[in-house]
């Protein structure tokens, strides 16, 4: 069977601050999109990637 790991409650947070500062991000890169300035995805687009990582952050947070 597979070895069982867990995750204390210190890197729990800082999964889930990695993830909203991902969120962040992902809005800033719409913004430059919606400015004329396209980098991989379309503004909403990153808009979506934007939601999933607050979700999965604030759901990790609530973990820990």
């Amino acid at each position: 069977m597979a070895k069982k790991t867990s995750v204390n409650n210190k890197d729990l947070r800082r999964y889930s601050h990695y993830l909203v500062w991902g969120a962040v991000a992902a809005v800033g890169l719409s913004a430059l999109d919606f400015l004329g300035i396209s980098f991989w995805l379309t503004a909403t687009q990153w808009l979506v990637v934007a939601g999933v990582l607050a979700t999965f952050g604030i759901y990790t947070r609530m973990g820990a």
